[in-house]
């Protein structure tokens, strides 16, 4: 099997022009993206070279560094995702964003459900500003939470404004004279 390879790369400005372009062996692709990782250090080519060498999880922990270690700076008219030691003059931290871009977004997912593994996910992945709770169900022993509409979600229960008795009761919202901290059986006491 042979590669197209590049001579001069595209990200130092090269072409795909055919001038530009030689035929190559798979182990030949590799060792050139690797001689000149080690010779101009470029980073480019250290992802190349590990992809094409079947090292998938060692080029993914390399992008996933790169963007941990990269911002998105802005003029004011156009936005670039780079690593910055210092900003150049007139530039700052940020992104210029299209116009429509949000409307775009929205439209795109209106009307979509998320899939439970999705919020679960999200909901893992989520700094701990959400309060926690326990949860003594009818039967069965008492666990902690986090985020009561997750909860809900996750019951099956309603979550929108309109039945807020789930959080009457978390509250433990005073009705006829004492505190409410039932629904359905499961009682929710507030965790310190």
């Amino acid at each position: 099997m042979r590669h197209t390879h590049h001579i001069v790369p595209k990200y130092r400005g090269g072409s795909d022009d055919e001038t530009n372009l030689i035929s190559v062996s798979i182990t030949e692709h590799v060792m050139w993206h690797f001689c000149n990782y080690q010779l101009w250090g470029n980073i480019e080519d250290k992802l190349a070279y590990k992809g094409l060498s079947g090292k998938t999880k060692e080029r993914e922990e390399l992008l996933a560094q790169m963007s941990r270690e990269r911002r998105w700076i802005t003029n004011g008219t156009d936005s670039k995702l780079c690593k910055v030691d210092k900003l150049p003059d007139g530039w700052y931290y940020g992104r210029v964003v299209p116009d429509g871009f949000g409307e775009a977004i929205s439209k795109s997912t209106k009307g979509k459900k998320q899939t439970s593994e999705h919020v679960s996910k999200r909901f893992e992945n989520r700094e701990s500003k959400v309060p926690m709770f326990w949860v003594i169900p009818p039967q069965g022993e008492p666990y902690l939470y986090a985020g009561l509409s997750h909860f809900c979600r996750k019951v099956g229960w309603p979550v929108e404004s309109g039945s807020t008795r789930i959080r009457e009761c978390f509250r433990g919202y005073r009705t006829s004279g004492h505190n409410r901290h039932h629904y359905k059986g499961y009682k929710f006491i507030r965790f310190m």
